[in-house]
């Protein structure tokens, strides 16, 4: 996982494979911080964050194709 501070705040990114899915990356971004936020709660991020990966992958990644690269990316 990965942080990048944007202008719009900080986003994660996360990238894994699946053994059932071979030479497919899955890559994942969210805002995890508004910018210029006071109350920011870092355990609801990182909270929030994984389960709204693992629904994306579970509803609609590993239903999708994967680019010429072998990456499926929301």
């Amino acid at each position: 996982m990965t942080l990048d501070h944007r202008e719009d705040g900080v986003w994660a990114a996360a990238s894994f494979s699946m053994a059932s899915h071979p030479g497919v990356t899955f890559v994942w971004n969210q805002k995890i911080m508004p910018d210029l936020s006071a109350e920011w709660d870092p355990d609801f991020a990182a909270m929030l964050f994984s389960t709204h990966l693992i629904e994306w992958f579970h509803t609609e990644a590993k239903r999708r194709s994967p680019d010429a690269d072998g990456i499926i990316q929301n």
